[in-house]
């Protein structure tokens, strides 16, 4: 009997040049389920549609040194329709008729340690639940910090709306 065993690989973003990518999106295009999808600090302009199981991460952990500004304003920023993906440490901002992060009927993600700023809304879940919120910050975002609907199960613990 063969097992086949496949284990997750860690792909690097840099907006220099130095990384597997310069663009999230190009990340996730290339990426398979399981990966991890780690960006380094920079300014990405760019909206991510996320449709697979990925943990997103920025490399220092600090949102205020990896943001990421809407190319299209009118689109949201992270486009998830994914199951069990973890986007964390980054600063979401200039989605003015769009969503920091827009979580698409889908559940058991995790959006942490994030800084949503200047969009229509922060964080905005659609018909998902099961998911996890936890120490984002929303301020200035035009119409909501964080929505929910319908308001379902979700886990959200230590979040600012300023």
């Amino acid at each position: 009997m063969y097992v086949n065993t496949v284990a997750a690989d860690t792909i690097t973003v840099d907006s220099g040049g130095e990384g597997d990518y310069t663009s999230i999106q190009q990340a996730v295009i290339n990426s398979n389920n399981g990966d991890i999808i780690l960006v380094n600090t920079g300014t990405y302009i760019e909206n991510v549609d996320v449709d697979k199981k990925l943990t997103i991460t920025s490399k220092s952990g600090n949102p205020e040194d990896t943001i990421v500004q809407a190319l299209s304003p009118g689109d949201h920023i992270f486009h998830v329709t994914a199951n069990n993906v973890t986007i964390k440490g980054f600063s979401l901002k200039n989605s003015i008729s769009g969503s920091g992060i827009y979580l698409d009927s889908v559940q058991y993600n995790t959006i942490a340690n994030n800084h949503l700023q200047a969009n229509e809304i922060g964080i905005h879940l659609w018909h998902a639940n099961n998911n996890i919120l936890i120490n984002n910050t929303a301020s200035d975002n035009s119409w909501a910090g964080i929505r929910l609907f319908p308001d379902d199960s979700e886990l959200a613990s230590n979040n600012t709306l300023v």
